[in-house]
């Protein structure tokens, strides 16, 4: 059974994801994605007063790194000089964010001009990108135009009967994709639950409150996303013990997975968030 979006049956009939039709003319490619990361660009640059700062923040799984690259690449293009920072630099103690330390470099690295040009845009990317601490350190040392982006999957995938495919199963699978694909040590799946039930802990804690409030929301995921990941996560599903306190987890994230066929990565456009993520897995 393969994964489709829910359309008409006519729409069907020509957009029906094939492992084939893969490429950057089919629903599996990264036009929409890529579209939206240009358009916000365009915005960006052409505006008359570019912001000084852009706050890029998500979820864990939800692709943020890889967005501020995509975004970054397309502010380039379009001859904006884009400076990049994350707040994971300036995480103290218990990975409490340093909000005074971070909002410091930002003010000193947007007012840094070439002398040819105009200053250039920071672009921040982290998990604490999007909380209140960093608003008001930035407020605080006169960043006053920063504008901030929700990474987030919405794939919007529909399999037959069954209700849309959601974030958090696409997030939790990239997590555990990525994980089984660390050479360093076999990915034991119930420690790799745990690990992501830890961290989306965390950013509900960070982004609860805030993910609405964002500028603007950016898509990471295509509809194919759950069938490339597939055989990377199913083995360290299926590998949890009955007695892990993960079990009921990775059961139903088994269930989520089963009607899927499998896609290779190699099919996809190498520019597109999994295909990224697995090939820089260590």
């Amino acid at each position: 059974m393969i994964a489709r979006p829910k359309m008409s049956q006519n729409e069907r009939k020509t957009t029906e994801i094939r492992a084939s039709k893969v490429g950057n003319s089919s629903p599996c490619s990264c036009p929409g994605l890529d579209a939206r990361v240009h358009d916000f660009a365009a915005r960006v640059a052409s505006a008359g007063r570019p912001p000084r700062c852009l706050l890029l923040g998500g979820r864990v799984g939800s692709g943020a790194p890889w967005l501020a690259s995509r975004l970054a690449s397309a502010l380039n293009a379009r001859g904006c000089r884009v400076l990049r920072l994350t707040t994971r630099d300036f995480e103290v103690g218990d990975g409490a964010l340093d909000a005074k330390a971070c909002a410091a470099a930002i003010a000193e690295d947007s007012a840094a001009g070439n002398g040819s040009g105009p200053p250039p845009i920071v672009l921040v990317e982290g998990p604490h990108a999007l909380g209140p601490g960093l608003a008001s350190a930035l407020k605080a040392a006169n960043v006053q135009d920063a504008r901030s982006i929700l990474a987030k999957p919405g794939a919007h995938v529909h399999v037959d009967d069954l209700d849309k495919l959601s974030d958090d199963v696409l997030r939790e699978c990239a997590f555990l994709a990525a994980a089984a694909r660390d050479a360093r040590r076999p990915v034991i799946g119930s420690d790799a639950l745990a690990a992501f039930a830890n961290l989306d802990k965390r950013d509900d804690t960070l982004l609860s409150a805030y993910e609405a409030k964002a500028s603007v929301v950016l898509h990471t995921a295509l509809p194919c996303d759950a069938s490339v990941l597939k055989p990377y996560v199913v083995p360290a599903l299926k590998a949890v013990c009955p007695d892990a306190p993960e079990y009921v987890k990775a059961q139903a994230l088994l269930h989520h997975l089963a009607p899927f066929d499998v896609i290779l990565k190699d099919a996809l456009p190498a520019h597109a968030h999994v295909a990224a993520l697995l090939s820089e897995a260590k």
